[in-house]
């Protein structure tokens, strides 16, 4: 469960917390994970979430993180420790360009080794959805990124991935054609080459993490991503919901 909005950390800081259903009660499964905030004071952990099929894996979201840029999102994927805690696993995925909200969405595959993420104010707020896959080590690019076809369709607004990672589901609520009415795309991997990742090599446990789930923007960022959520819960992974903790 993500709550972008809590404070814990700082002003908008969010977090993400899971739980486990024992003897007919929801029971917390480790610590919280807390978001940092960034330079401009927030950072919406857990504005998405989403867990692996076993519930072991979870990927949190933090669209306003400003470590790689301002407003540039980011990414962090936590495993279940033997002891009942969050650690990260791989390298955080950063977002490298300002104002595109990495991590508005996020899916996990059925086994947790593939995770699809969104960052619908990409390029000119066409958006812009990355696939990565985990290679014992670090999160590594698969494929190419694939962009929204139009200004502002906030493409990557929801994302969705299936049980093996090899079908995608993409939103873009903002699609123009015909009469604004949105749009779904679904992508199939033909084996393509993959490239090195985005992301920062760290892996170490958390106490503290972050992260968010994803909802549907209403419009274009101006510093921060569009507003809260508007009840629309963003992306569930086809293969795993969208929904839980991280670490760090």
């Amino acid at each position: 469960i993500g709550a972008y909005g809590n404070d814990n950390g700082g002003a908008e800081s969010g977090y993400a917390r899971v739980f486990g259903l024992v003897a007919s009660q929801w029971v917390q499964i480790g610590l919280a994970i807390e978001g940092v905030i960034g330079n401009d004071g927030t950072n919406s952990a857990g504005y998405s979430v989403s867990l692996s099929g076993n519930g072991s894996r979870l990927a949190v979201g933090a669209p306003e993180n400003d470590n790689g840029a301002v407003n540039g999102g980011r990414v962090r994927i936590f495993d279940l420790s033997v002891t009942q805690q969050w650690e990260q696993v791989g390298g955080t995925i950063q977002g490298t360009e300002d104002y595109v909200s990495l991590g508005r969405a996020v899916a996990l595959s059925a086994d947790g080794s593939r995770v699809v993420i969104g960052a619908p104010f990409g390029p000119t707020s066409s958006g812009r959805v990355r696939v990565f896959s985990f290679n014992g080590t670090t999160w590594e690019q698969v494929g190419e990124h694939i962009d929204g076809q139009f200004v502002n369709d906030q493409f990557g607004s929801a994302v969705s991935i299936n049980e093996d990672g090899s079908r995608l589901a993409i939103g873009a609520p903002a699609h123009p054609l015909p009469d604004l009415n949105g749009q779904v795309r679904v992508y199939k991997d033909m084996g393509g080459p993959t490239t090195q990742p985005t992301s920062q090599p760290s892996s170490q446990p958390s106490g503290q993490p972050s992260g968010q789930p994803s909802h549907q923007p209403s419009g274009q960022p101006n510093g921060h991503p569009t507003g809260r959520p508007s009840g629309q819960p963003s992306s569930q992974p086809s293969g795993q919901p969208s929904s839980q903790p991280s670490g760090q």
